[in-house]
């Protein structure tokens, strides 16, 4: 409940806070790595799940996909409605969509999540044959301590992931990673394949 509080609080201001000093510069680089790894074709489906106020659903519209957004908070998704970009409230680990996407992008939800191996097993549910997954979590290092301790100071716990953790979630659920690379001083980005 922290964690929905705390974002429903911040999500009117969420991109302008984003996109400043030197957390923008950090975004502006995890961004660039992200869209290079989701290479957006057009038409594709793009599921954009832990969406928050439409950072990525808003550039991948503008590179011709098609996104879809879902975050817990009625308060992003309000927002990103306000931009014209299609999505709904969900629990990501407890979400069933009718539909299947060629896509799909979690940056920056995972490690919010109580059973992220939970979340990946409904992603790869939600993935056409030989899908593709984007996911930018955090992993430990001395920068995520900032991250955390953020994060901490909000009453929110949240989980940083060691390489080998993430890959063995991955394996567990179905997935191939085919790039895995740092974005930031406290991120990685990785794409995975649904085998």
């Amino acid at each position: 409940m922290k964690t929905t509080k705390h974002f429903g609080k911040t999500a009117s201001h969420y991109e302008d806070t984003r996109s400043k000093g030197i957390l923008g510069r950090i975004v502006h680089k995890e961004t660039t790595l992200v869209l290079k790894h989701l290479n957006i074709q057009k038409e594709e489906s793009i599921l954009d799940a832990g969406c928050g106020s439409g950072h990525y659903s808003l550039l991948i519209t503008q590179q011709k996909g098609r996104p879809y957004g879902i975050d817990f908070s009625q308060e992003m998704i309000t927002e990103l409605k306000k931009k014209n970009l299609h999505g709904e409230i969900a629990d990501l680990e407890h979400f069933s969509l009718s539909n299947t996407f060629d896509k799909i992008l979690c940056a920056g939800a995972l490690e919010f999540l109580n059973k992220p191996e939970k979340t990946l097993s409904l992603f790869h549910h939600h993935l056409k044959e030989k899908g593709i997954l984007v996911l930018l979590y955090p992993r430990i290092s001395p920068g995520s301590i900032i991250y955390k301790s953020y994060h901490f100071f909000h009453s929110i716990n949240i989980h940083l992931f060691t390489k080998k953790e993430i890959e063995t979630l991955l394996k567990n659920t179905g997935f191939k990673i085919l790039h895995h690379e740092k974005a930031s001083i406290n991120c990685s980005v990785l794409t995975a394949i649904k085998q």
